[in-house]
């Protein structure tokens, strides 16, 4: 049994950056592990502009700061859409 974390899927390169979602045309959706609520998605400049943050923070630095805006809980994590494989984005 693989026992890595699940979160990782096998990447093991440099914590990803705002910057990096940006360039890649990713969004990024908040979810409440407490509540199970699910935020609005948000372009990685939009968080930044938001929070007063640089676009080179880590998203794992900003994602351990979410405070869910229905409970309060600071349980919650970034869900990324991907565009290519929602097909917003053409190949």
């Amino acid at each position: 049994m693989n026992q890595r974390d699940p979160g990782t899927r096998g990447y093991s390169g440099p914590p990803a950056t705002l910057a990096n979602h940006e360039d890649n045309g990713f969004g990024l959706i908040p979810y409440c592990r407490a509540c199970n609520h699910r935020g609005a998605t948000l372009t990685p400049r939009e968080i930044a502009e938001r929070h007063g943050l640089p676009m080179t923070a880590y998203v794992i630095d900003v994602q351990a700061k979410l405070i869910c805006s229905k409970c309060g809980a600071r349980e919650s994590f970034f869900h990324i859409k991907n565009p290519w494989v929602d097909g917003s984005r053409s190949r």
